[in-house]
């Protein structure tokens, strides 16, 4: 399933709601509906994708973001 959605969000191009990628893999049964957003926010916990203030999800380097981590120093620097 992880495969299908990062598939799917890479020939999209530009982030999708979640009903657009339900709709794009032909999902139609509960079950799999629930493991698919289930997999949506586990990728988005590992930073595979964003979700945006909208509720669309789409791949970081897609939405000219960058993967990592911040880490910033609270003294006081002369900068």
């Amino acid at each position: 399933m992880r495969e299908k959605i990062l598939e799917y969000l890479i020939k999209a191009n530009a982030p999708q709601y979640p009903d657009k990628i339900i709709e794009g893999l032909g999902l139609t049964d509960v079950s799999e509906i629930k493991k698919l957003l289930a997999v949506l926010r586990d990728l988005e916990k590992e930073g595979e994708v964003y979700v945006t203030k909208a509720g669309k999800y789409g791949l970081p380097e897609q939405m000219n973001m960058v993967r990592g981590r911040f880490r910033g120093i609270r003294k006081d620097l002369p900068f």
